[in-house]
């Protein structure tokens, strides 16, 4: 220890660092295999540095050191890492690394790494995937959404999409360029579908479709082709929670057929593509729609066949009407020639002593009638003689006359004053006389 001190006694920075190094770079410290989190990583130049951190149960970091990957390791290091676990290095994500403890004088302590081994991050994934669908299963949500039965046919689509992602387009094209022709609505809601931020954003977008004044009948969240490691946002406890929780069926397609996410577990249908996700649902409309057309056809088929069976029957009626008309028609003629027949006689026997009695009558009519005649002749002359004797002509030959004024008979010569004009009737003509005087005269 004493070779390091200079003879004034103290030690210079390098000279520390050196003994620092010295006793660091040991032969317990080379080729240790270490678990830690990345909490931060970064490439340069073909490196790939790290930062590494092992925290406590309640959040705290309690170990941190750097770690580097040189280049002439990291490419296959990495690659191995991606075919293993099916993403990339990037922080957030727990490692098992295998490293040599290093000091260097100008850049401190830090790890150079040489391998990594896959395994322990994929059970890590696999473990934190697990606790979440544990979660989700306590929580009683997990099979909401997965049971929603799916409107038939399902036309109204509302998709969730990267704008302008080549997925949503193969998605587009062949949900209109379908071979039934079925006609879909889509309505598109962007949101981020990679990072950090896509959980937060796809949440959004579910929450304006919720909201929304336009009913649709399915959510389809969609992502194309890409890199593996950006699918590790899909692995989300909160977006999963939401989608379990959604009140529409919802359709996975994201990523390749090996890629499995957490969202996989909660949502209703998991299609490999965007593409296959528009094949699903063409089928699917394509099914409602052979349905309906077998369900016409079977209804037209049973048409035919009752018109047929009622045809059948009415011919059946008509050629017993035709009998029955013909027998009712006959037996009415035969009823109505022996009432005819019986009427005839009945008249005959009827009428030949009304005719005998005419005859009679018109025997005796003449002579009654002349009687009739001349006592209503002698009746008439009497009267004549009567109506002759009372009649005021008849007055007027025994020597009366009438006094008229104007066009009235005079019976009192009160209604008379001088002056005035009054015309006396006798048997044998009239004088007229003007009044001078009248006198008031009792018999």
């Amino acid at each position: 220890m004493n070779r390091h001190v200079s003879t004034d006694g103290h030690m210079t920075l390098l000279q520390l660092t050196s003994l620092v190094g010295s006793l660091v770079q040991v032969s317990e410290t080379a080729d240790v295999w270490v678990t830690a989190e990345i909490s931060d990583l970064s490439r340069r130049g073909g490196h790939c540095y790290m930062d590494l951190v092992q925290k406590a149960d309640n959040g705290n970091t309690v170990a941190r050191s750097r770690a580097v990957i040189w280049a002439n390791n990291f490419y296959y290091i990495d690659d191995a890492f991606k075919r293993a676990t099916g993403q990339t290095l990037a922080a957030g994500i727990k490692v098992m690394l295998l490293v040599t403890a290093s000091f260097h004088p100008a850049y401190g302590f830090s790890l150079m790494v040489s391998d990594i081994n896959p395994e322990f991050t994929l059970g890590d994934m696999v473990a934190r995937r697990r606790e979440f669908i544990n979660r989700l299963t306590a929580e009683g949500v997990i099979d909401m959404n997965r049971t929603l039965p799916w409107p038939e046919p399902c036309l109204n689509i509302a998709v969730i999409s990267a704008p302008g992602a080549a997925g949503y387009g193969d998605f587009i094209d062949q949900l209109f360029s379908n071979r039934f022709r079925l006609k879909f609505n889509v309505g598109f809601f962007p949101a981020v579908m990679q990072g950090l931020k896509a959980p937060r954003s796809i949440i959004d977008a579910l929450d304006l479709i919720a909201a929304s004044d336009r009913e649709f009948d399915c959510t389809v969240i969609i992502r194309g082709g890409g890199a593996t490691d950006d699918l590790a946002c899909f692995d989300d406890y909160d977006l999963a929670a939401n989608i379990a929780q959604f009140p529409l069926p919802v359709m996975i397609g994201i990523g390749h057929e090996r890629d499995v996410t957490l969202l996989d577990y909660v949502a209703n249908m998991r299609v490999k593509t965007p593409t296959a996700a528009a094949e699903w649902l063409i089928d699917q409309g394509a099914g409602s729609l052979a349905r309906i057309t077998a369900l016409a056809s079977a209804i037209a088929d049973n048409i035919k066949a009752n018109v047929a069976g009622h045809t059948v029957q009415i011919e059946r009626l008509a050629t017993m009407l035709c009998s029955v008309t013909e027998a009712k028609t006959t037996r009415e003629t035969n009823r109505l020639s022996l009432a005819t027949t019986n009427v005839t006689s009945l008249a005959a026997t009827l009428i030949r002593p009304s005719l005998t009695r005419l005859q009679s009558y018109a025997a005796n009519l003449a002579d009654l009638s002349s009687r009739r005649i001349k006592s209503s002749l002698n009746d008439l002359e009497a009267s004549a003689r009567l109506v002759n004797a009372l009649s005021p002509m008849a007055t007027l030959k025994r020597g009366y006359t009438i006094t008229r004024s104007g066009k009235q008979a005079v019976s009192s010569a009160a209604g008379l004053k001088p002056g005035d004009t009054i015309e006396t009737v006798f048997a044998d003509g009239s004088i007229k006389s003007k009044i001078t005087r009248t006198d008031e005269t009792s018999i």
